[in-house]
């Protein structure tokens, strides 16, 4: 059995991350950031990575104010 790897991401490189998914799929951070803050995950199955990558900030980062 193989060990599981472990990353540490920094919080500019999750927002870059969630930037490249949403560019992917025609949005930008600023949408993804406010529809997961919204709850309404427009095109779910679009952005699902997007939104999973939204779910390793904590839920006060200053990102989701912005958005």
């Amino acid at each position: 059995m193989l060990a599981a790897a472990s990353y540490e991401l920094t919080r500019d490189e999750i927002s870059s991350l969630i930037d490249i998914k949403a560019e992917r799929v025609g949005h930008d951070l600023t949408f993804v950031l406010q529809q997961h803050t919204a709850g309404t995950f427009e095109d779910f199955g679009r952005h699902a990575e997007a939104y999973a990558f939204c779910d390793l900030l904590d839920a006060d980062d200053a990102a989701f104010g912005a958005a």
